[in-house]
């Protein structure tokens, strides 16, 4: 199996959501490379006791093959759990993958409900 890049992010008020989630997929997610923004690293990595990278968005590298090839792709996954009753985040990281994900065709999982149906596909475990 490919280990996959997975981006963790939630709004302030959909955190818990996101950490009672990721605890339930700890299994899973150890086995691929976890991505978080800001103060989520270090909450991420000390519930589920993993290695977390940080994500900065001035690190990402914007190539035309990203989208086609999938092997410059800074992420394959993002998993945003956002409150849909605000507005979307200033933050330039939260703008930079989203940007990517929408500009290089990466799943996008905005809720629990997606994102359950998302990390039991095949697709998981499928070589890009």
């Amino acid at each position: 199996m490919e280990r996959k890049r997975i981006a963790l992010v939630a709004d302030d008020s959909q955190l818990p959501g996101l950490l009672e989630w990721a605890e339930f997929n700890r299994d899973l997610l150890a086995e691929h490379e976890i991505y978080a923004i800001g103060t989520t690293v270090n909450v991420l990595a000390k519930q589920l006791e993993i290695d977390i990278l940080k994500f900065q968005g001035k690190s990402l590298k914007k190539s035309k093959k990203t989208a086609s090839n999938g092997k410059d792709r800074v992420i394959d996954l993002l998993v945003f759990f956002r409150d849909p009753a605000t507005p979307l985040s200033s933050d330039p990281d939260v703008s930079a993958l989203l940007h990517a994900a929408s500009s290089d065709h990466i799943p996008i999982a905005a809720n629990r409900i997606a994102a359950d149906f998302m990390f039991p596909s095949y697709l998981m475990s499928a070589e890009d």
